[in-house]
């Protein structure tokens, strides 16, 4: 009688521990999936940044080359780094985003297997 019941709940936690596993599986499926996602997103946020940036190299060029004065020149070119500094500080966090999300999926792949 007893042992019945014991192999009746061995049974029973081996179905828990079977369909737990299936769960945690597709989570973690469903996360690289979102992940994935996050990173196209990313990946067109810093592709439109590099666009933004080789403009404003142009305009910071063609403003130095086409400045009657120094003075113009000199504010133009200040305003244009200004600009492109914070793009490349925008370019930097995108791209460590990118990182930890790479690195997580990673660890997420080594998790399934």
């Amino acid at each position: 009688m007893y042992e019945q019941a014991i192999a009746a709940y061995q049974r029973q936690l081996g179905g828990q521990s079977v369909q737990n596993t299936t769960n945690s599986q597709s989570d973690l499926l469903n996360t690289i999936a979102n992940l994935n996602k996050q990173i196209e997103e990313l990946t067109k946020q810093l592709a439109s940044k590099d666009n933004e940036i080789k403009i404003l190299q142009a305009r910071a060029a063609s403003q130095v080359s086409t400045a009657s004065t120094q003075n113009t020149a000199s504010q133009a070119t200040n305003a244009s780094y200004t600009n492109l500094a914070k793009l490349l500080a925008l370019k930097e966090q995108v791209l460590l985003l990118m990182e930890f999300y790479l690195q997580k999926m990673l660890e997420l792949q080594g998790a399934i297997k």
